[in-house]
């Protein structure tokens, strides 16, 4: 015997009061600006660590 397995999808649709949406924007804008930081943050990050190895000298180079 096989099992069938059935899926079952439901959809839930909800109404805003006109005051929720003051407080949903005041969420969206933190959370955007949380977003923000961190890609400023990783991409200097990155740049610094690109620098630092620029400025190593390999053990290739000593070698020479």
């Amino acid at each position: 015997m096989s099992a069938e397995l059935k899926t079952c999808v439901r959809t839930l649709r909800l109404k805003l009061k006109g005051e929720a949406s003051v407080g949903l924007n005041m969420t969206a804008i933190e959370g955007n600006q949380g977003w923000n930081w961190c890609n400023t943050t990783s991409i200097k990050a990155r740049a610094q660590l690109m620098r630092t190895l620029q400025n190593t000298t390999s053990s290739w180079d000593l070698s020479q």
